[in-house]
């Protein structure tokens, strides 16, 4: 969990100076809910019952970390490229979004495990 927490910190001190506080709250919140979901989508492919037709089933279309890291990063490089009025609009309806799917694992028995980063 520290290491989650230690990587979502560093990400986000990345964010440039223009940032506002919502901006980087956002962020942080979107590679939170981002990491959760990775670590339940680790035990889903493991089961072969991933719904991600990028992922596949078990894994076999698309490496799982790849993905997820292309996710952050491209969430990360949208955000940094919109201006500031459309960027909480879309950190706020994405990390909604990714926090909604990390929930909805958990009510389907997945749990929050974190991935060993």
């Amino acid at each position: 969990m520290m290491k989650a927490t230690a990587l979502s910190a560093a990400l986000v001190a990345c964010s440039p100076a223009s940032w506002r506080d919502r901006d980087t709250v956002l962020e942080a919140g979107f590679i939170a809910a981002t990491v959760i979901d990775y670590g339940q989508s680790l035990a889903v492919v493991d089961r072969c019952a991933e719904l991600n037709p990028i992922i596949g089933e078990c894994g076999e279309n698309a490496g799982l970390t790849p993905y997820m890291i292309l996710t952050v990063v491209t969430h990360l490089a949208i955000s940094t490229a919109l201006r500031h009025e459309w960027r909480s609009a879309w950190q706020g309806i994405t990390f909604g979004i990714e926090a909604h799917q990390a929930y909805t694992n958990q009510v389907n028995g997945w749990g929050y495990p974190l991935p060993d980063l």
